[in-house]
């Protein structure tokens, strides 16, 4: 095989060499060592310039081999020759791929997976040709045919673009590596098809067909266009209000791709929500634009499952049971029941039932014609165009069975108590065997028996005690059913206090009128006495006030007049009603709520005075007043001076200073000192005396005299 073949012929220049031996190594492996080729070393039998012609075979494809020779003789071996480089064919290209860049234009890409390629032959088939044939040969980017990009070495990525190209056409390629040994094989074959020249055609038609299951919608449409490189499949949900494009295999990609020709394309949307309304519409793209959109249509899945299934049996019969239940759906068309009876082994569809007014609506459906004693067993579905919805819940009923006719008495309960003087109205409730009526009442009471044709009888004129109530009724068959009987008490009870409620919530400190009412009723009909409510502050009794109804009605009220606080803590009134009836029983309650009324400011009180007195005529005077309930706005009066303001930053609860001014310390006598705490609550204190007196006179002095003045001044 020439391709994996190296000749390597040399001729001896020796004129005393007795033998040459010829050497070979693979120069692709570093360091590796020449081998003796196979026959050598030979003996030298004709002379000088003897030829030796050598074919090295089956060797390594894509392999690079070193060639040396040299002579020999008693006295050793000669020098090297010069070193023969050969190389065998090399491999072929690798992922060759043809990639549609224009209408006229395909771009190729490969990888070479040789050692030793020196550049590469191109081979393309087009349009109507039944053979692949040779257009060029590239370097990569080192020119040729085809300049590009990338060059020939192991791993390397070479690109070109083959151009003047037919729009909408496949075109076949593959790529030869050469070298000065030869070819390789061809690479595998890549196809591109390059870009129509014009947008593809619309589809139309576009339609929804029946859904495989109710969780997908199944569309087809008319494709029109030979040129499309696939379909964008738009979706608009309802409650939406822009249309998305479903997804195709990777982003950007079209949801449906090239089809055959023309005709009929199907896609199912299996990414649906039941019971919603979804819009479609379709479109074709290829490289040179998309088409305009096909027809929209809008299709529903189907509903979701029915709730709240409830079965009962009919009361008073013994052959129909009502099923109820809830919609949950936006879109069902109606509901099929279906029932598992007596003996049955699987559930059948037994009737359609028209859809409710939607969501939380309630629909119904009553069963008839059933066995008595009988379990019957339901579940319920929606439905629409797109399927039905999964089974609801199962509820299973009982019929009635064949009873006679039965009595009770529905009203008073047993052990029921009333007041003496009331009316008591009994109710006897018969219920007929099927086919007949009740045609009469009877009510006994400690055995005396009252007969009518109504289940409704009043007692009066009961006296304090215990009294046995019994019941028949006669039904139109000539049947009795009797009832064994309840026992009811007639007791006297004190009177009933509702709604007692003290307001308001809140008082000033300056006082105001709490009111207290209460609805006071007496079960017993007598009269009452002692309506009164009890006013407590913080909890001890205070005062009682008197309630009256303004003589009528069950509502009482009364009032209480709060007074200023000045405790120096907010007060709480509470109050509790109590009234008595003529038989002397007594009910007291709580009222509801309670009032607050706030803190108002104390009453100042004084102790004592620093200083206590002064000098006629004193100046800069500032007085000290020590005491209890001083506050940030209280005031002095001094004598006949009122409103007088404390020094600034000097008044605590007990100590506060005043400056005095001069010219009210200019007359003997007693001042009265007090404070002022201003409303709410607030008053003046104590007085404290303050005194003035006139200062001494000053001694006289005397000044010195000699003999001979004529006068001296003392």
């Amino acid at each position: 095989d020439p391709r994996t073949t190296v000749r390597a012929y040399f001729y001896d220049q020796s004129t005393n060499a007795a033998t040459v031996t010829l050497q070979r190594r693979n120069a692709d492996v570093p360091g590796s060592a020449y081998v003796t080729f196979p026959g050598y070393p030979k003996a030298i039998t004709g002379g000088v310039n003897t030829f030796y012609d050598n074919y090295d075979t089956g060797l390594d494809v894509d392999t690079a081999y070193d060639y040396r020779a040299y002579a020999s003789n008693v006295k050793g071996p000669s020098d090297y020759s010069g070193v023969l480089h050969a190389f065998t064919v090399p491999v072929k290209p690798i992922n060759l791929t043809a990639t549609p860049f224009s209408d006229t234009k395909i771009r190729l890409s490969w990888t070479d997976n040789a050692n030793h390629t020196r550049y590469f032959r191109l081979f393309r088939k087009g349009p109507g040709e039944t053979a692949f044939r040779d257009i060029g040969y590239t370097y990569g980017a080192g020119g040729g045919n085809f300049t590009g990009t990338g060059a020939p070495g192991k791993g390397n990525v070479i690109a070109v673009t083959d151009t003047g190209l037919t729009a909408s056409s496949a075109y076949s390629y593959y790529v030869v590596a050469y070298n000065d040994a030869g070819a390789s094989d061809p690479s595998d074959a890549a196809t591109g098809t390059t870009f129509p020249t014009n947008p593809p055609g619309a589809p139309t038609d576009l339609r929804a067909a029946g859904a495989v299951n109710p969780s997908q919608i199944n569309l087809n449409w008319l494709d029109n266009s030979t040129t499309e490189y696939g379909f964008f499949v738009e979706r608009m949900a309802e409650g939406e209000t822009v249309f998305s494009v479903l997804p195709g295999v990777n982003a950007g990609d079209p949801t449906v791709g090239p089809q055959p020709g023309t005709g009929r394309v199907y896609y199912s949307d299996k990414k649906v929500s039941d019971d919603t309304a979804y819009t479609y519409r379709v479109k074709a793209t290829n490289p040179a634009g998309d088409s305009s959109y096909s027809n929209t249509i809008t299709a529903v899945t189907a509903p979701t499952t029915p709730t709240g299934l409830t079965a009962t049996a009919v009361p008073g019969t013994n052959d129909k049971i009502k099923l109820a239940w809830t919609s949950s759906s936006k879109h069902e068309d109606g509901f099929y029941v279906y029932r598992k009876g007596p003996g049955e082994t699987a559930f059948k569809n037994i009737t359609f039932v028209a859809a409710a007014a939607g969501p939380g609506s309630a629909a119904t459906y009553t069963g008839v014609a059933l066995t008595a004693s009988s379990a019957y067993s339901y579940y319920v579905t929606a439905y629409n165009s797109a399927g039905e919805s999964a089974a609801s819940s199962t509820a299973t009923a009982t019929t009635g069975a064949i009873v006679p006719t039965t009595v009770t008495i529905s009203s008073p309960a047993d052990n029921a108590k009333f007041n003496t003087g009331v009316s008591i109205p009994v109710t006897v409730t018969a219920t007929p065997a099927v086919g007949t009526t009740i045609t009469s009442y009877t009510l006994l009471t400690n055995n005396v028996s009252v007969t009518q044709a109504t289940g409704s009888f009043t007692l009066t004129g009961l006296a304090a005690g215990a009294y046995t109530l019994k019941a028949k009724a006669l039904d139109s068959a000539g049947n009795t059913a009797t009832f064994p009987g309840i026992v009811i008490s007639v007791v006297n009870q004190p009177p009933s206090i509702t709604n007692a409620a003290l307001t308001p919530a809140t008082l000033p400190a300056g006082g105001g009128t709490i009111t207290v009412t209460a609805t006071i009723t007496d079960p017993n009909g007598s009269a009452l006495s002692n309506v009164s409510a009890t006013i407590l502050l913080n909890g001890v009794a205070l005062t009682s006030i008197s309630l009256s109804n303004g003589g009528s009605g069950s509502l009482y009220t009364g009032t209480y007049a709060v007074l200023t606080n000045s405790s120096g803590a907010a007060r709480v009134y509470t109050a509790t009603v109590q009234a008595q009836n003529a038989l002397g029983l007594a009910t007291t309650v709580s009222a509801a709520g309670s009032c607050t009324q706030a803190n108002g400011n104390p009453v100042p009180a004084l102790s004592t005075l620093s200083p206590t007195s002064a000098l006629v005529g004193a100046t800069g005077l500032t007085l000290t007043v020590t005491g209890a309930g001083f506050i940030a706005g209280s005031t002095v009066s001094f004598g006949a001076l009122t409103g007088l303001v404390p020094v600034a930053g000097s008044v605590s609860a007990t100590q506060l200073q005043v400056a005095i001014p001069d010219n009210a310390l200019l007359a003997a006598g007693t001042v009265s000192v007090s404070v002022t705490n201003l409303a709410p609550g607030g008053g003046t204190s104590n007085a404290l005396s303050f005194t003035l007196s006139v200062p001494k006179p000053a001694a006289p002095v005397l000044q010195s005299a000699k003999a001979g003045d004529s006068s001296v001044t003392l």
